[in-house]
């Protein structure tokens, strides 16, 4: 899940600056830990995006209430860099006069130091910071990255689990865990609360898969995108897997019919283009290719017309490409007739019988 875990004490203790960043519930969690240190004796307080010279002014100040003082600044407002040529000489100018330069001012007090009992924590989502700043921090502050597993297989949430779980006398199962990475996927925010209700809810110690397929919906964002993807590369084990989920979790046949059509329809508008400015020749394989051979083409084609994005554009066409016309023509009646037959009561298979029409070659001959 993540690349560490939130620290017992205030890290950053040579400089008192800290620095998180990556997934918010991590880097949240990790900010809470690093406060929790501070005791009761301490003043904390918390910025939502301060300027630069807000920062640099509060850190500046004493606490007024005790002998420490704990600032948890959330995604500052960073000065840009690279200003024009006359700001520059601007600039230039009022720092050989000994004036001092806005937008370094709080550079200035990390590299003096803070005074003394003074603490600041830095989070946000990526390590977007001007660059002088970010080499300051990388050498003299501590840095920490929270990451979150690209695939679902890689995920780690045992500590969360673990976390969540253990002040409240309550375990989870392996096989519930696996259900709750298919229902919750990377969300972790959302695997927090889940977690919390399943706690409240089950009677025994031990939280069964029962519990989760009770109490826990599936909300992965990506599920229909995923099913989508692996049918435009005609991934028949993939799709069936995605569809047989969704049945399981409660979606409708009907809703995943209307899905698969959606998918057709995107498919023959870019076959449209593809029949348009590739006629006789073959689908570029890059997207390099594609932007000086194609491009110009599809833009002269819209006219003043709105476009997706590119690359949006080139995915879509090659799917497209791995397809005939007349095939998916046949898949477009083919919806229709399912979407009848869910209506009709006759739902049984519909999906399945799609999915193999559009991923399988001979999937016809079998079942026409």
């Amino acid at each position: 899940m993540s690349a560490a875990r939130p620290s017992a004490k205030p890290a950053g203790a040579a400089s008192g600056i800290s620095f998180f960043y990556g997934e918010e519930f991590l880097v949240e969690q990790a900010a809470k830990a690093w406060g929790a240190a501070a005791g009761v004796q301490a003043e904390f307080l918390t910025l939502s995006r301060a300027t630069e010279a807000e920062l640099e002014a509060e850190l500046r100040t004493l606490s007024l209430f005790g002998e420490k003082k704990y600032v948890w600044a959330k995604e500052v407002q960073w000065a840009k860099e690279g200003a024009p040529k006359a700001e520059k000489k601007k600039k230039a100018s009022s720092k050989s006069a000994g004036v001092a330069v806005p937008g370094n001012a709080l550079l200035r007090l990390f590299q003096q130091g803070l005074p003394e009992g003074n603490y600041v924590l830095l989070t946000q989502a990526e390590l977007d910071i001007p660059p002088a700043m970010e080499k300051w921090l990388k050498a003299h502050a501590t840095l920490q990255q929270y990451a979150v597993a690209a695939k679902l297989k890689d995920l780690d949430v045992d500590a969360l689990v673990q976390r969540c779980l253990e002040p409240l006398g309550k375990t989870l199962s392996v096989e519930a865990k696996a259900l709750l990475k298919m229902r919750l996927g990377s969300n972790l925010r959302l695997w927090g609360q889940e977690l919390e209700k399943l706690a409240g809810f089950a009677e025994k110690k031990r939280i069964e898969v029962g519990d989760v397929e009770l109490l826990v919906a599936n909300a992965r964002e990506e599920e229909f995108l995923e099913l989508s993807e692996a049918l435009q590369q005609k991934n028949y084990e993939r799709a069936l897997s995605h569809v047989s989920e969704a049945l399981s979790q409660g979606a409708s046949p009907l809703m995943l019919v209307a899905s698969i059509a959606s998918v057709v329809r995107g498919l023959l508008l870019n076959m449209e283009r593809l029949h348009g400015v590739v006629a006789g020749g073959a689908f570029p394989k890059s997207y390099g290719e594609f932007q000086r051979r194609v491009w110009p083409k599809l833009e002269e084609r819209s006219g003043q017309g709105k476009m997706p994005h590119p690359y949006a554009v080139f995915m879509g066409m090659s799917a497209a490409s791995r397809f005939s016309l007349d095939a998916l023509k046949r898949l477009l009646v083919l919806c229709a007739q399912a979407d009848v037959d869910c209506k009709s009561g006759k739902s049984a298979f519909v999906v399945e019988k799609l999915v193999g029409h559009m991923c399988l070659k001979a999937f016809g001959h079998v079942f026409p």
